[in-house]
């Protein structure tokens, strides 16, 4: 699984979360770079990566 660290131009409530304590957003790969219409498509091996990296962070973070 690769990664990269990018900046979203979007208003997510991450964002004004961001001001009260750590945020942080999962972007999933999706088709053509589709994303908030309707022939956005992320396969389901996109779908299990995602939450597999949203899952660790929570893990690590109840470590902590």
């Amino acid at each position: 699984m690769s990664h990269q660290y990018i900046h979203s131009g979007a208003g997510h409530d991450a964002q004004f979360a961001s001001y009260m304590l750590p945020t942080t957003m999962i972007f999933v790969q999706s088709k053509d770079g589709l994303s908030h219409c309707e022939p956005e498509y992320s396969s389901p091996e996109h779908c299990t990566e995602g939450a597999s990296v949203m899952l660790n962070a929570v893990l690590k973070a109840d470590a902590e």
